[in-house]
C-alpha cells in the first residue's frame, strides 16, 4: 500500500538533494498543498537556545520546512483539529494517521485532509531521535516501527476531541504559539487517547528503515547547524 508519509519523505529529500525549496504535492481546485524547505537552518527548529546548547543535536532543523496548506497560509493545531471536526469523521483522521493516500479515504471531500497530512508529516520530520530533530515522548523504536510515531502527538489529541466533541477541551496543552505539547502532567489524558495508539498494526513510523538511512547518509556531507559549531 502507498503511504503518504513515505511519498512525502521522497519528495523532502529530493528538494533538498536538487537545491530546491518548493515541493508541491497535491493540487485542489486551485489550491496548492506541500511545502517549503526551509534551506541553511533558517527555520523555526533550527533555533538552539543557547542554555540548552550541550542537549541539542547537531544537525539540528536541516530538514525544516514550512508547511503549505491550501486557503491557510498558516493553521495552528487547535485550528486545524476544529476544522477536522466541523468537515470529515473521525475514521477519515484514524486513515490519515495509518498512512493511506486521502484519495482512498471514503468521504474525501476536504483539503482539510491534506493539511492534516503535511502537518503529521512535519511531526514525524522534525521530532524524534535522529540528529536533525528535536526530542519527541513519540521517538520511533526501530525494532518495532508500529509501537508510537511523532505523529500520534496530533493523533491523540484528534481521539480527544471528537470524544468531547469540541476543541475547548485541547486549550490546557498548547503553548503560547498555539500548538498542542505532550500532556505530560495528565496521566489520564495520555492513557485514554494516547496510549490506545501505540502497536496499532497500519500505523508505522516514518524515520525507520530503509527511509530513515536515506535521510542519515545525505547528512553525512551537510555543515552542522551553525549554532552547534560556534
Amino acid at each position: 500500500m502507498s503511504s503518504i508519509y513515505k511519498d512525502l519523505a521522497q519528495g523532502l529529500l529530493d528538494t533538498v538533494k536538487n537545491a530546491q525549496q518548493i515541493y508541491t504535492w497535491h493540487h485542489n481546485n486551485n489550491l496548492k498543498y506541500g511545502f517549503v524547505h526551509r534551506k541553511d537552518y533558517s527555520g523555526i527548529m533550527a533555533y538552539i537556545n543557547p542554555n540548552y546548547i550541550n542537549l541539542a543535536r547537531k544537525y539540528q532543523g536541516f530538514f525544516d520546512f514550512m508547511a503549505i496548506t491550501g486557503e491557510w497560509k498558516s493553521i495552528t493545531h487547535i485550528t486545524l483539529i476544529d476544522e477536522l471536526l466541523k468537515q470529515v469523521t473521525l475514521r477519515d483522521c484514524e486513515a490519515i494517521w495509518r498512512g493511506y493516500i486521502p484519495n482512498n479515504v471514503p468521504l474525501n471531500n476536504s483539503p482539510i485532509l491534506w493539511t492534516l497530512a503535511i502537518l503529521m508529516f512535519e511531526q514525524e520530520v522534525n521530532f524524534g531521535n535522529e540528529e536533525w530533530q528535536r526530542f519527541s515522548y513519540f521517538g520511533p523504536n526501530l525494532n518495532n516501527p508500529k509501537y508510537k510515531r511523532p505523529r500520534d502527538l496530533l493523533m491523540g489529541y484528534i481521539n480527544m476531541a471528537y470524544t468531547q466533541g469540541s476543541v475547548q477541551c485541547l486549550e490546557k496543552f498548547k503553548n503560547n504559539k498555539g500548538q498542542l505539547i505532550y500532556p505530560k502532567a495528565a496521566p489520564l489524558v495520555l492513557e485514554q487517547y494516547f496510549k490506545v495508539l501505540e502497536n496499532d498494526l497500519h500505523a508505522e513510523a516514518l524515520m525507520v528503515e530503509p527511509i530513515v538511512y536515506s535521510f542519515r547518509r545525505f547528512l553525512t556531507s551537510q555543515p552542522l547547524n551553525p549554532t552547534k559549531v560556534k
